[in-house]
Formats: C-alpha cells, sequence, structure tokens
C-alpha cells in the first residue's frame, strides 16, 4: 500500500478524499510551508505557481509526485 500525502486541500485536493479501491490510503493532508514526511508519494494540489518548488522538493528526497 502507497502511504500518499495532499499538499493543498482546496476545491482540487478534496476529490482525492474520497474512497477509491485502489488499495491506496490518503494519511496525511499537507498545508504549504508544512515538512512533507512520512509518505510515499504526494499529489501536489496547489496554485500553479507553487508547482514547481513543491515538486522538486519532494523528489529530491524521494518522494514520488502527482501534479494536479
Amino acid at each position: 500500500m502507497t502511504r500518499l500525502g495532499i499538499i493543498g486541500c482546496g476545491a482540487h485536493g478534496t476529490r482525492y478524499l474520497e474512497p477509491r479501491n485502489s488499495g491506496n490510503r490518503v494519511i496525511r493532508v499537507f498545508r504549504r510551508g508544512e515538512r512533507i514526511e512520512g509518505v510515499d508519494a504526494v499529489i501536489i494540489a496547489t496554485p500553479p505557481a507553487s508547482h514547481a518548488e513543491l515538486a522538486v522538493d519532494c523528489l529530491q528526497r524521494g518522494i514520488a509526485v502527482l501534479l494536479e
């Protein structure tokens, strides 16, 4: 099971909180600026201007990224 985190929980981010049959589980919702840890992958659902910085930070630490 992949431990998922979501960065940003506005209109787009909340739809990832709905249960799915993927076997993955959202275990944490992060606010921008918060240290991202304890997850295998994150969904970045923040305004586009912040995507690059957040994605690079996660990828450099071995966290898989999906950009919304």
